[in-house]
């Protein structure tokens, strides 16, 4: 009945509007890391354009593990992939805009908060 009712959404919406959706949620979350997380050490693996990507992003950070930890206690899913790379999904029926967009300002404010610990050890 759960794939009965997955294949039901999915039949409601036109495959090539989700497809433009999960490229624009893709693309905003890889805008917004590099405005708002710049300098703290994120690097974007995944390819820029659109038709080389499917609707994963993949950052890699130094300590990456530590930091998808920290975001899935705080409600955000993402994986871990060794040795430095986390990797976030969108999906286009489930995730809107404004999820990408606190996501990112979460990630950007956890980050904030390791490089002041680095700078200025207690």
């Amino acid at each position: 009945s759960v794939l009965h009712a997955s294949l039901k959404a999915f039949g409601q919406h036109h495959v090539s509007l989700l497809h433009n959706k999960s490229q624009q949620l893709t693309e905003l979350f890889m805008q917004l890391v590099e405005e708002r997380c710049e300098g703290l050490g994120l690097v974007i693996q995944t390819p820029r354009a659109p038709e080389a990507r499917g609707g994963h992003v993949a950052l890699a950070h130094d300590d990456a593990e530590g930091l998808i930890r920290t975001l899935m206690a705080g409600g955000i899913t993402g994986d871990f992939r060794p040795p430095k790379t986390m990797r976030f999904g969108f999906s286009p029926l489930f995730n809107r805009f404004v999820e990408v967009w606190d996501t990112v300002e979460y990630m950007s404010s956890v980050l904030r908060v390791k490089v002041s610990k680095i700078k200025c050890p207690a």
